[in-house]
Formats: structure tokens, sequence, C-alpha cells
């Protein structure tokens, strides 16, 4: 706790940072030739990379830079890797309408395993996410079992040990309630793997489901507190695990 408190003193500095590195990226892009796509897309998407957790309408803005480009040059697998981008926007607003809409219209068979991996997980968090909004016993049962068919896809498109199965497979007990027992996966990323900030908040956050127990609460807030301490440092303002321990 005393930790958090020293980070929430430097999140104003962990932001102008990133708002260092958004202004060196918008200089660049203004520099480049208005024929040189490849740039300007490869920046326009360094871009959304920045502002996606840090802020929604920047991060749309640039969505749409990318489409536009994918259109002029008549890219196809970069107008549906730039929709992809759109959906993560839009399942990570909670609108869920939109989200399947923009998803559905996706053609995976143009996307890469990397982008065909991203979507399946942006898929199943967007159904999972609407079966806990829903939280009745018709509409909820059929989204956690697509949320689980399309997790299972990322998983198997997913490489052994890596960050991304070991992720998902946590995510799935979640996904599913078994939570009883802690889960192995996010445990070992936790303690054997080298994270950024931003997905170690996100293991931690997701390893505080499993101890949801009564004489569990110093364990479940501890976690938490990692999830926001990470989420401060990386300018991430998408803050599941400040909320929950708030």
């Amino acid at each position: 706790m005393a930790r958090l408190k020293i980070e929430l003193l430097k999140m104003k500095g962990y932001d102008s940072q990133k708002e260092a590195r958004i202004r060196n990226l918008k200089t660049k892009l203004a520099a480049i030739s208005h024929t040189d796509f490849n740039t300007q897309y490869d920046i326009c998407g360094r871009l959304y990379e920045e502002y996606k957790v840090y802020q929604f309408d920047s991060a749309y803005v640039y969505t749409q830079k990318l489409i536009s480009i994918s259109q002029k040059t008549k890219d196809l697998a970069r107008l549906n890797e730039s929709e992809l981008k759109v959906g993560f926007l839009l399942m990570s607003a909670g609108m869920f309408k939109e989200t399947f809409e923009c998803l559905n219209h996706i053609n995976t068979a143009l996307l890469d395993n990397d982008y065909k991996l991203q979507y399946y997980s942006i898929k199943s968090r967007a159904y999972s996410d609407l079966a806990d909004y829903n939280n009745d016993k018709i509409y909820s049962r059929f989204d956690k079992e697509q949320a689980v068919k399309y997790i299972d896809s990322a998983i198997a498109l997913s490489t052994p040990n890596s960050f991304e199965r070991l992720y998902h497979e946590g995510n799935k007990l979640v996904i599913t309630g078994q939570v009883q027992q802690t889960s192995k996966e996010y445990i070992r990323l936790l303690d054997h793997y080298n994270l950024t900030p931003h997905q170690r908040a996100m293991v931690a956050t997701g390893l505080s489901y499993f101890y949801e127990g009564p004489y569990q609460t110093e364990t479940r807030e501890n976690l938490m507190i990692i999830g926001a301490i990470n989420d401060i440092i990386s300018s991430t303002k998408e803050t599941t695990a400040i909320f929950k321990l708030g």
C-alpha cells in the first residue's frame, strides 16, 4: 500500500513520459511524405498502441487513419487488422453491439496468426464481459459458452509456454468459474516471466479472482494493489484493479 501511494504521486510523471513519446511520433508523422503510405501506417499504428489503454478518443482517431491508409492502398490484410483494432477499443468501452458488428465484419482468413490470436482473444473477452453485464440465467449461459469457444481457439493458436498461452489458460478458468484452486498459469507468469508493467497488471488482476474467499481478503487486496501499481506505471486508464481495490 505504501508503494501504491508513492506511485500515485508519480502518476503525472509516467503520463508525461507517454505524452513525450506521443509528441515525438506525431512530429515524425507530420514530416512524412503524403505518398509514403507504409511509414504513415507504421507510425499511426504506434500511436494507436500508445493511446489504446490511455485515451479512447485519440486511439479511435488513429484507427480511422489506419483504415483510410489501408483503403487508399487497397491492402485488405491491413484493413482487417485496422478494423480489429477498432473492435478492441469498442470492446474496452463496453459497446457490445458495436463490438460484435465490427468483429463479425472481419475476414479472419486475411489475418496472420498473431492478429488471428488477437481476434479470438478479443471476441472471447467481449462475450465474457457481456455475460457479466447481462448476469442472467438465459443469455449469460450462451455468452459464456461463446467466450469459452473463442478462448479455446486463442489457446490453440498460441505458442506453448508463451505469455499468451499461459494467460489465456488462466483466463479460461476465470470465465468458467473454476476459481476454487489458484491458477498455476498466472502464478508461473508472475514468478518466472519478465513481464511488461501492463502484462503484470493484467495477470495480477486476473489472479485476484481466485482469492474471493472470506479469509483471503489480504491476498486479494495485495494482488489488486500490484495490478494498480503496474497500471499507473504503464499509464493504463482502464483500471479494473484500482476500481475494485477502491
